[in-house]
């Protein structure tokens, strides 16, 4: 079902001039938004962690559905050669979008629209001089974002780098997949 719906949405938006995104671009933020704050205010609380809207029958994670609306948000603010000056407002207004992520709190997928955020900068075609100055900053904002985490969170970061330390809690799950691809070889398991 999934499968099949995926290809109707492919289809749909396939056949959609790309251009229509850069002028909803904006909007595509709000909704997004929009979305995290009404996760906030009805979101439904499931371990601990408000993530999910219930909409009748359907169960929906917004944080995931803003995805690709971001990507179209930060194409359209990183278009044409990048400044300083010209980061500086989308950036603002991404780490908005990932303090409401944050605040969930889901530290995967805020680590992900990390990741596009940096993804989206590299390609951007940033002056070299403000990579250079960004990857000299970036071990003072790590350090202070660890401070921020909660510690089952720093857990998790700390079990991704070195499974082993933890094998029997949080580090199961890693060295258990690790174990079955090897066991499993081309077939799988």
């Amino acid at each position: 079902l999934f499968g099949f719906l995926g290809v109707l949405c492919y289809l749909f938006f396939s056949g959609i001039d790309y251009q229509i995104y850069k002028n909803l671009a904006n909007w595509f933020y709000l909704l997004s938004i929009l979305f995290l704050v009404l996760t906030e205010v009805v979101g439904v609380v499931t371990r601990g962690s408000v993530r999910w809207l219930d909409i009748g029958m359907i169960r929906l994670q917004p944080s995931e559905l803003i995805k690709p609306l971001m990507v179209i948000f930060l194409a359209s603010k990183f278009e044409n050669k990048v400044t300083i000056k010209k980061i500086i407002a989308p950036t603002v207004f991404y780490l908005i979008l990932l303090f409401l992520i944050l605040r969930q709190p889901d530290l995967g997928n805020a680590m992900v629209f990390g990741f596009v955020w940096l993804t989206m900068f590299f390609v951007s075609g940033i002056n070299t001089h403000v990579l250079l100055g960004m990857f000299a900053g970036a071990p003072a904002l790590l350090f202070s974002a660890w401070q921020f985490l909660k510690n089952y969170q720093k857990q998790r970061i700390l079990s991704f780098i070195n499974p082993g330390s933890d094998p029997l809690g949080a580090g199961y799950n890693a060295i258990q997949s690790t174990l079955a691809v090897g066991a499993g070889q081309i077939l799988g398991r």
